[in-house]
């Protein structure tokens, strides 16, 4: 299986760990920004629909984590702001999954669990980022804190 995408030359640079996780987290949002930012004078209607957007809203998206980075350069608490909103995104560099034979056995019920995650079925995709999106909109409009 051939990789050659923008993500697989980032997961080929970050080695793992905690650093790691959140440097290819900052990567990937840089790499997503940058893409957004190209889209914000003449924003594609599938993207927009996708994203349940107005191109307003993806304006004030690019704008605020702009802001944020700059910000981030000045000041540890921004810095630590950004960290955390990083964080909060749950990016990893994929890796190859193994499965073992030691796999994890629930007592009660005989279900194994080898350690794996997976997402949620597609046809949720769109109640999960009505979610997102509306968590992120009380985020915006909560008071700060000084």
């Amino acid at each position: 299986m051939l990789k050659n995408g923008p993500l697989d030359q980032i997961e080929r640079e970050v080695p793992d760990g905690p650093e790691a996780n959140q440097e290819y987290a900052r990567r990937a949002t840089d790499l997503a920004l940058e893409f957004l930012k190209d889209q914000q004078d003449r924003p594609d209607p599938g993207l927009l629909k996708e994203l349940g957007w107005t191109p307003e809203e993806l304006r004030a998206f690019v704008q605020r984590w702009e802001s944020l980075k700059r910000e981030a350069k000045e000041s540890p608490a921004k810095q630590a702001e950004l960290d955390d909103a990083l964080q909060s995104l749950g990016l990893r560099p994929a890796r190859e999954k193994k499965r073992t034979a030691g796999s994890r056995s629930d007592a009660t019920s005989g279900n194994r669990d080898a350690g794996n995650r997976s997402n949620p079925p597609s046809s949720y995709q769109d109640q999960i980022q009505a979610f997102r999106k509306g968590i992120s909109r009380a985020r915006d409009s909560s008071p700060r804190k000084p």
